[in-house]
Order: C-alpha cells, then structure tokens, then sequence
C-alpha cells in the first residue's frame, strides 16, 4: 500500500512542477512581448517587426515552444484583447538599422497615394520604386498586397479624368 501511495505522489509532484513551468514559461513569454510591444499596446506606435524566433532567443527557449504557448491565448491591454499571435510580424526590411513592419509600409503608401496626382496615379510598380529609394526592400505583389487590405483600388480605378 505505501508504495503504491508513493508512485501517486511522484505523479502529483511531476504534474505540479509541469503547471510551474508552463506558468513560468507563458510570463517569460507575456513580458518578453510587453517589453518589445510597450508602444503599441499603449497605442502610441505601429506593431514592431517581432517573430516568434526573436522571443524564443531572448529567453533561451525553442522557437516551437512559443508557438505552442501562445497558440489560442489572448492578451488584454488597455486598446482591447487581441490574439497572442496577431502582435508578432516579421520585420519587412531595414531602413539603415530600424526594422520597418507591414503597418509602418502600409501607411506610406496610402501617404503616397493620397499625395499623388489624380490624373497620373501610381502604380504599384512605381510605388515600389518610390519605397527603394527611401531603402525599403518590397516586391510588386507585397504593395497590391497592401493596398488591397488598405481598401484601395489599382492605379487604373483610381485615375480621374477631367
């Protein structure tokens, strides 16, 4: 009978110390993403390029790992609650050595557009020019890609004629 209660009781403790750890693990995880994301939650800033890959480094865990703790949680902040996952993006390009995410470009272009001649609108191609001067590497379909989630239509659509 006491071993059978000892085996019960190793079970316990080996079930409590896995609850500890993921506990542990899912705060290392919250903060780690408080402290890059401090701006955008607050609703200061545009989302900051951040991957799982980057947590998962300056924690010391596997990059699966944090995929598999955040998969389904949410997080609430003063803006609302949103999907763990929502506030991780990959950072587009390097403007010299700031990381530049999908927010910050897709509000460039809808800045360009809404300064462009109505008569001669951009097209995405010339957008993209426009966006490697200032060192932003983007592709073609990355700028329809946008600017159809923006809402706006193609340079054809967009041409007035007077």
């Amino acid at each position: 009978l006491g071993e059978y209660f000892r085996v019960k009781l190793e079970r316990i403790r080996f079930v409590m110390n896995s609850i500890m750890q993921r506990r542990q693990t899912m705060m290392a995880i919250s903060e780690e993403i408080l402290r890059r994301q401090e701006e955008y939650l607050d609703g200061k800033s545009f989302l900051k390029p951040m991957t799982m890959t980057d947590v998962a480094e300056q924690i010391g865990i596997h990059t699966s790992t944090v995929s598999r703790a955040i998969k389904g949680k949410y997080i609430q902040y003063p803006g609302g609650t949103t999907v763990m996952k929502n506030l991780f993006s990959a950072s587009v390009t390097t403007d010299g050595d700031v990381a530049v995410g999908p927010m910050q470009i897709k509000e460039m272009i809808k800045e360009m557009i809404n300064g462009e001649d109505k008569q001669k609108p951009y097209s995405d191609q010339t957008i993209v020019r426009i966006l490697n001067e200032r060192n932003i590497d983007i592709s073609r379909r990355a700028v329809a890609k946008y600017r159809e989630e923006l809402g706006i239509k193609g340079s054809f659509d967009r041409r007035e004629l007077r």
